[in-house]
């Protein structure tokens, strides 16, 4: 292998460790798709360790597979992740090639009543209570001396290169046991156990991440938030020691892309307030945002599906109009025909991917309407994704009125119903770290397409159903000539029904795919 041209060599270490991402183009079908939020599987843990034996041959070999090895850097809040960031930080040669940092953030453990050292546990987890005591105590070790915030402004000053900027829970086994055992626990003996809490963590790490980008001056231009608190958000436009009107502005001036999924109700003792007051006392902060995001390219802002969001789309969009729009996505809502068409019109000559997963109509709004608009109106929209669309009437009927559903389980506990939620598996926080301790930093496509289920059903990124392999077909047949003719029964939108609609939207045959596209 030493003989081989380093040309040779890239090309072994692309099929070894290719990002699928990085040849996509902000619009394309597969930009922020489903899998790339989910935890890395074992497979590609096993990559990234082959990508650190190779850099371990020799020098040449440890040079080529530098930027292979260090493009994305991980970040779990434990003192060993911690460290590794910052040897990382301490060494240019290193820094420069980060593109990604991903910010995992595990709950944060609460003192009941009693005080961490008296504290009682659980009797299922009671044969390992000193693991849950060191891990409370190295959160706030790193929290009271300061040692998280200094070691993110120093690593975000010394990622030149960064381009994306992703925050996302994550949670151990041992930590899912314990928050299922408090969830279940009499409420009146809640107090006397050590408890984790969601909205103090994304509080922290949202605050700490934002000071050190803005410090730090960074260039990123793709900011990811996947199932963020919005009461964390509130506090933080609340809080007076933080300039919070000045960092974000800063942060969404040079954003291209912006995607925020809010995950509501994680937490034991503020379900009182509905997500509709919550994101209303954020509409404000959200004004900010969008105003000073004048270069955005794509957006999504997605809700649970199980707690659709009640807000007229301009409460959170506030009628802004980005000039350079590409691909526009919302998830779970309920809004009037007429919302969805006004804000996807005024982007008609730029916008070439749309997302409404799992919008509900409201009474007196038809999807016919919204998809007629969208077929005459939009000049170059190429994909559209409907999954799981239908009427807020029959949404109630189903899964509020008459089926009861069961509330939620802590985030983490299953893909489907905790949006974003990097659960690990057979590994503590501080074990799946990546990579291994030593001082030389060795780092250890769309969704179903038969799948139409109910609000359990998850569901992130910009991707849609219709995969971009279909071809076009310019012969025509098997279209409804008029919107009149979609089969739009004001009731119930199932599979076929809404796959016929979005590719009778862009114009496509529904039953042939072989040749161009329909002349607009």
């Amino acid at each position: 292998m030493e003989q081989l041209s380093n040309e040779l060599l890239r090309v072994i270490l692309d099929h070894i460790n290719q990002d699928p991402e990085a040849s996509l183009t902000i619009d394309r079908r597969a930009h922020l798709s489903v899998e790339s939020f989910k935890a890395p599987s074992l497979p590609e843990r096993a990559k990234a360790q082959d990508i650190a034996q190779f850099r371990l041959v020799c020098k040449r070999f440890a040079e080529l597979g530098i930027s292979y090895q260090f493009t994305c850097v991980p970040l779990r809040f434990n003192r060993k992740s911690f460290h590794r960031l910052s040897l990382i930080a301490q060494q240019p040669s290193l820094a420069k090639h980060v593109k990604k940092f991903i910010y995992l953030i595990p709950y944060f453990y609460v003192e009941g009543r009693v005080g961490v050292d008296g504290v009682v546990l659980p009797s299922t987890v009671i044969s390992e209570p000193s693991y849950h005591i060191r891990k409370y105590k190295d959160q706030r070790e790193l929290i009271e001396s300061g040692d998280d915030a200094r070691i993110l402004k120093k690593a975000m000053a010394a990622f030149i290169s960064l381009q994306q900027v992703q925050i996302q829970p994550v949670q151990d086994e041992k930590e899912r046991q314990l928050l299922e055992t408090i969830k279940e626990t009499d409420e009146s003996f809640g107090d006397t156990y050590l408890d984790l809490k969601w909205v103090p963590a994304c509080l922290h790490g949202s605050r700490t991440l934002a000071q050190a980008l803005v410090e730090a001056r960074s260039k990123f231009t793709v900011l990811s938030g996947l199932s963020m608190s919005p009461q964390s958000a509130v506090y933080l436009k609340h809080d007076p020691e933080n300039s919070i009107s000045t960092t974000i502005s800063l942060l969404a001036s040079q954003l291209t892309c912006l995607e925020l999924h809010f995950n509501d109700g994680a937490d034991r003792g503020w379900h009182e307030t509905t997500i509709d007051h919550k994101m209303q006392e954020l509409s404000g902060l959200f004004k900010e945002v969008f105003t000073a995001a004048t270069g955005l390219r794509s957006v999504h802002v997605g809700f649970r599906p199980r707690a659709p969001l009640g807000l007229p789309l301009e409460e959170i969009f506030h009628h802004i109009t980005w000039e350079k729009l590409r691909a526009f996505g919302i998830q779970s809502w309920f809004l009037d025909a007429e919302e969805i068409i006004k804000l996807a019109c005024r982007h008609r000559r730029t916008l070439k991917g749309l997302r409404l997963r799992d919008v509900h109509l409201r009474k007196g709004s038809m999807w016919k309407d919204v998809l007629g608009r969208l077929r005459d109106q939009m000049e170059v929209l190429d994909w559209l994704s409907l999954r799981r669309i239908g009427y807020e009437e029959w949404y109630n009927t189903q899964y509020r009125d008459t089926m009861e559903v069961p509330p939620d389980p802590p985030a983490g506990t299953s893909d489907s119903d905790n949006e974003g939620f990097i659960y690990e598996t057979g590994a503590s926080d501080d074990e799946a770290d990546d990579g291994n301790d030593d001082e030389e930093l060795s780092d250890d496509e769309h969704d179903n397409e038969n799948d139409d289920g109910g609000p359990d059903d998850d569901g992130l990124g910009m991707g849609p159903d219709t995969p971009s392999s279909v071809p076009w077909c310019n012969c025509g047949r098997g279209a409804p000539e008029s919107a009149d003719e979609l089969g739009d029964n004001g009731k119930h939108v199932d599979y076929a029904k809404r796959k016929m609609w979005e590719q009778w939207v862009v114009g496509r045959c529904i039953e042939h795919n072989t040749s161009r596209p329909l002349p607009r």
